[in-house]
């Protein structure tokens, strides 16, 4: 979808499995293709030679970044990518779920969020099995064709760190993330825009679990379809007959200072998420604890039509923790200080002489040098 409130012709199925074959051929031949992606713009277009961005990494960068990343407590920067989809479901195989997957993954995603997936729990445990980055946990479905169920996927590097996992029907998921002194709480929800009395339960579920925002370690994400909007004027394009009034549950959000990720960094711009012949919208999200509002870095809008072909565009938003995590965890980095001051004195002859110190073996350098963060 683009500003013009145009929306970009999909592909076919066979259009998108050669972009994707391209999509995974080695960097080399990635590089060599004339093939280009624009990552600066709100709203991203994909050419139908769909590859990865511009920080394309080597199997081997890959292997040192997943290593480096093993121990959560090591990194010195932590900036959580989030990202969200109504993937208007998965369809008969892992094809479309996959191709958005390697597409969220070159976007460095940690946590994504996926509603009206028209799948099982069971088929996150055979997906799980296939997949070595990433682990996901899902709701069942309704027993209507399609929309409903929800899941949300989460990089391996959080793995250890994952708490409990909480549904509500099939419409919302809830993962946590216990950190040192600090506790993260992100929800997935689909909003059914015809069933009142399933809205209405998971307004007053997420309404007692938000409520304890102001709690100094606990921060709160939503992503997902709220199927409604807050500013007519700036989320909404079509007949004014057909606008509507926002929801009980955004009007919650708002007036309770959560931030409207994209909206915090794009205050005025028109942007959609959803789109027909006559109307577009921006009803997909994803919101921030207001304790999270001056670490919201980036926030985007993706097009879809080249991924999965959904009639929703992908969100994204890259939160910075590090100021939140790594001062929970002054220990280690007074443990680092002093790794690095030992460094220094072994790596300096005058001062090693001047303080008599033995040379050591190489194992004992090994376990003082400083590390590379």
């Amino acid at each position: 979808m683009t500003n013009n409130n145009t929306r970009v012709t999909p592909k076919t199925r066979t259009e998108r499995e050669k972009s994707y074959q391209i999509h995974n051929t080695s960097p080399k031949n990635i590089q060599n293709s004339n093939a280009t992606y624009t990552q600066d713009t709100n709203i991203q277009s994909n050419n139908a030679t769909y590859t990865k961005d511009a920080n394309i990494r080597s199997p081997q960068q890959e292997q040192d970044v997943h290593n480096s990343n093993s121990n959560i407590s090591d990194i010195n920067t932590f900036n959580l990518v989030l990202m969200g989809h109504n993937i208007n479901g998965i369809g008969p195989d892992d094809f479309k779920l996959n191709i958005l997957m390697d597409y969220c993954a070159n976007k460095r995603a940690d946590i994504v969020g996926i509603v009206e997936t028209n799948k099982d729990r069971k088929y996150g445990k055979f997906w799980n099995k296939q997949n070595l980055e990433y682990i996901s946990f899902w709701t069942n479905k309704d027993n209507k064709i399609k929309g409903s169920g929800v899941c949300i996927i989460i990089n391996k590097k959080w793995e250890k760190h994952l708490g409990k996992i909480n549904r509500i029907s099939a419409y919302y998921i809830e993962a946590r993330l216990l950190l040192k002194n600090c506790t993260l709480i992100i929800g997935v929800v689909y909003m059914p825009p015809s069933d009142t009395e399933m809205k209405n339960e998971l307004t007053n579920h997420i309404k007692n679990k938000f409520i304890n925002h102001s709690k100094k370690n606990r921060y709160y994400i939503l992503i997902g379809d709220l199927n409604t909007y807050i500013d007519k004027s700036l989320d909404y394009s079509g007949p004014s007959k057909l606008g509507k009034k926002p929801s009980n549950i955004i009007t919650w959000l708002d007036n309770t200072f959560f931030v409207d990720t994209f909206r915090k960094l794009n205050p005025k711009q028109r942007s959609f998420t959803w789109s027909n012949k006559i109307t577009s919208t921006r009803i997909d999200y994803i919101w921030a604890d207001p304790k999270l509002e001056t670490r919201i870095m980036k926030s985007h809008i993706y097009q879809s039509a080249d991924i999965t072909d959904s009639d929703h565009n992908i969100t994204f938003a890259k939160i910075s923790f590090t100021d939140i995590i790594v001062t929970n965890n002054k220990g280690v980095e007074e443990q680092r200080k002093i790794q690095n001051v030992l460094y220094t004195i072994m790596k300096t002859p005058q001062m090693n002489n001047g303080m008599n110190m033995k040379t050591t073996s190489k194992a004992s350098w090994r376990s003082i040098r400083p590390s590379d963060t």
